[in-house]
């Protein structure tokens, strides 16, 4: 319930600023389809700490675990998989993490709505 009162929090935010409920919902739909894309083509090897999806999963379930790319020296050497935590194939994302993601993107975009709206509609 937590998490979707923020989301709705988050949404009355997002469309306070742009006075647009179109836009909120097309700027949502495009960061969910160019966010997606981009992870998956230009992300970093570790995309638990940008990667909303992650983040939600965290705060939803109490933390996560999901899979990262080994960097190459593992594959040219495979006694690395049980000795070198870089070659882990695992991430893992606590609670703590997931909430502060979506503590600093909420109050950013709260904090710009409410700033804009006190810009434009007191005179």
């Amino acid at each position: 319930a937590g998490i979707a009162a923020a989301a709705a929090l988050g949404g009355y935010a997002l469309t306070m600023l742009s006075r647009s409920t179109v836009f909120s919902l097309g700027l949502l739909f495009g960061v969910s389809v160019a966010g997606g894309l981009l992870l998956a083509t230009i992300g970093p090897r570790d995309p638990g700490p940008v990667d909303p999806t992650i983040n939600a999963q965290a705060v939803i379930a109490d933390g996560t675990t999901y899979y990262v790319e080994p960097p190459d020296k593992c594959y040219r050497d495979n006694s690395l998989f049980d000795t070198d935590p870089d070659c882990s194939a695992q991430g893992a994302r606590s609670l703590g993490e997931g909430l502060a993601h979506y503590g600093v993107l909420l109050g950013v975009v709260g904090v710009a709505s409410v700033g804009s709206f006190r810009r434009r509609d007191v005179p």
